[in-house]
């Protein structure tokens, strides 16, 4: 099973389900539209620049390219020499990236904003459903693995001071998928915001948006991609859908693990946030699948969150 997010993680989290936009923005020369699109951390992704000739815009793609390819390095778990590899294979990285500092910081936030739903350690619970043949998750052996592995999972024993990351247990190991992606989407706007008078949409698995030019995305329906449940306005922030519908694993074990349960089921099909930052609309997007209505509210208050779009299992759609 190759997922959108599979080709970069191995990992639990969401499937980015906005589709592409329109935009409403000025159509005279100063704001032709430049695209980029091609293949980002091994899915389609693209870029829609407003604000630049030809000659610069192909230079801010450039510049877009060269951040993705570094974060990618990083972040990646196929990649024996990621910083994330190693830092899973030995139990500690001495001289992390500020990136991967940054966003190991990000990710423990929202775990605290989310009391513990969201945890990039659940990586280890995902280590052990690929070792899950067909039909044996409910074996006795099976029950024992899990359970070995959930003792494992908790975000307060992962500790970041100075240049230096490390777990506290070992046998510990992190994922980034569920807020990687939207972080990358972010970092690459940043870059490009370094451009003046710019407006543009990143899209890097989640996406992000920076300057004046308002873009219009629909969100789609998570049974069926050729319909919509509604569409966001985007200007200066960022989107990113999360949907249990992305990728099973086994007997529908969904890819999107719960830290406290792997069995429990997703209490929404998909949940899509609308925030200033992309990397924390992506973190919540993926805890929010696994949360109650009253305690998405309280979180979003908290965190400041735009906009909320869920789609429950029976297609209601909740809005707020």
């Amino acid at each position: 099973m190759t997922t959108r997010r599979h080709a970069l993680y191995l990992g639990g989290g969401g499937l980015a389900l906005a589709s592409l936009f329109s935009h409403t923005g000025c159509t005279h020369s100063a704001n032709t539209l430049h695209v980029w699109e091609g293949e980002a951390l091994g899915a389609p992704g693209f870029i829609k620049l407003h604000g630049l000739n030809a000659q610069d815009a192909d230079k801010a793609f450039i510049q877009a390219q060269q951040t993705i390819e570094r974060l990618d390095n990083l972040f990646s778990l196929y990649k024996p020499g990621s910083e994330i590899s190693i830092l899973n294979r030995e139990g500690h990285l001495d001289n992390a990236s500020p990136e991967l500092r940054e966003l190991v910081t990000m990710a423990k936030g929202i775990s605290i904003l989310t009391d513990g739903v969201f945890d990039i350690s659940v990586q280890v619970l995902w280590d052990v459903a690929k070792t899950l043949p067909s039909g044996s998750e409910d074996t006795e052996k099976t029950r024992k693995m899990w359970a070995a592995a959930h003792e494992l999972v908790d975000y307060t024993k992962i500790h970041n001071a100075g240049p230096r990351i490390w777990f506290e247990e070992r046998g510990m190991a992190i994922t980034l998928n569920g807020i990687a992606q939207g972080y990358i989407s972010e970092q690459v706007a940043k870059a490009l915001y370094q451009w003046q008078g710019i407006g543009a949409l990143v899209n890097i698995g989640e996406f992000q948006a920076v300057g004046k030019t308002p873009f219009i995305i629909d969100v789609q329906d998570p049974d069926n991609v050729l319909d919509i449940v509604g569409s966001v306005t985007l200007q200066s922030a960022g989107l990113a859908t999360s949907s249990a519908n992305g990728g099973y694993l086994g007997n529908d074990l969904s890819h999107i693990f719960n830290p406290a349960d792997v069995r429990t089921g997703a209490q929404f099909t998909s949940a899509s946030v609308v925030h200033r930052s992309a990397t924390m609309a992506d973190g919540l997007a993926t805890a929010f699948t696994m949360m109650d209505e009253e305690s998405i509210r309280i979180t979003a208050k908290k965190s400041d969150v735009i906009e909320v779009v869920l789609v429950q299992v029976d297609g209601r759609v909740i809005r707020f």
